[in-house]
């Protein structure tokens, strides 16, 4: 899933509206604008999923409880940490908990779309 797709669908998914396009010289360009924004106003500029985390903190909020622990399942996955393989559990777990901790913005956004089943191979 290229990375502009990606930032779109996770827009869409936290209530960004594509609201219309224009040619700005350089192309087509879409103006955006949020569900909950009363004014009207729209933006050609979505938050940067991909590369800031509290953006991606904002997105994750949004994830009920066992939404969360698919999240997290996903996450880890991603992190290559599912596999339980260590010495001790409890030393599984803390690698595991440090790994999804440290997770970048870009893995926590594919883990997102994985856990909502709006990723695309």
């Amino acid at each position: 899933m290229s990375p502009e797709k990606q930032r779109t669908v996770i827009a869409e998914a936290c209530g960004w509206i594509k609201c219309h396009e224009c040619d700005d010289g350089g192309g087509c360009a879409f103006w955006w604008k949020h569900d909950e924004d009363r004014t009207g106003r729209a933006t050609h500029f979505l938050p940067d999923y991909l590369l800031d985390l509290n953006a991606l903190q904002e997105v994750e909020k949004g994830l009920d409880f066992d939404q969360q622990e698919d999240f997290i399942n996903e996450l880890s996955a991603i992190m290559g940490n599912d596999d339980g393989d260590s010495d001790s559990y409890l030393q599984w777990f803390h690698q595991e908990a440090f790994a999804v901790a440290h997770a970048t913005a870009s893995q926590r956004a594919e883990a997102f779309l994985k856990t909502l089943n709006l990723w695309e191979d």
